[in-house]
């Protein structure tokens, strides 16, 4: 669980922040339940400076996950999701309830990790969210239909040292009819402190 305040209310602007909680349950070994929620709300008591708005969103699915084959590890992930936007609670003709889908596939062995992810969402609108999947425009209009992207991409992982790790990848995106691509490196490092 989290709470960050990015923001405190003052006569320029409303305040801001936004609230989470990822969990899952184990059920078995290869199979859990994951829930995540994501709230972002900007109000404030002491200055009118704005609408007050509030976006929110929750995920549920299942997680599978284990060896196969000759792959170290096979896993798969399938959430429905449900968004609620809320841009002024002065003007309620503008909330829109949103629903999606989004499904995710990898597999490992060695260094090398291979992903697919698909994504369908009718009216999802959601603030923070990655723009690939919400139902808006690049211009901020809404998007009318359903929303669909893909993604594939293969990472390449090296290790530095204990505790340090790099990691590369590729990716090839689809955003509707549009083909786009991307490349990522993420270094990580482990200063083993411990916090008792």
């Amino acid at each position: 669980m989290w709470l960050e305040w990015q923001r405190v209310n003052t006569p320029e602007h409303r305040e801001r922040f936004d609230g989470g909680l990822n969990g899952e349950v184990a059920v078995s070994r290869h199979l859990a339940v994951p829930l995540q929620i994501h709230v972002v709300h900007e109000g404030g008591q002491l200055y009118a400076s704005g609408p007050v708005d509030d976006s929110a969103a929750a995920a549920l699915g299942i997680a599978l996950h284990g060896r196969a084959a000759r792959l170290d590890r096979l896993s798969l992930d399938l959430f429905g999701l449900a968004a609620r936007s809320v841009p002024d609670r002065q003007t309620p003709d503008e909330d829109r309830n949103g629903r999606a889908f989004f499904g995710r596939a990898a597999a490992e062995r060695g260094e090398w990790r291979a992903h697919l992810i698909v994504w369908r969402g009718r009216a999802f609108i959601k603030d923070e969210g990655d723009p690939n999947y919400l139902s808006l425009r690049r211009n901020g209009t809404r998007y009318g239909g359903i929303r669909d992207y893909a993604e594939t991409g293969l990472t390449r992982r090296f290790t530095l040292a204990p505790g340090a790790v790099i990691d590369v990848s590729g990716r090839l995106h689809r955003t509707e009819g549009a083909y786009e691509y991307s490349y990522r490196v993420l270094s990580t490092a482990s200063l083993g402190w411990h916090i008792r």
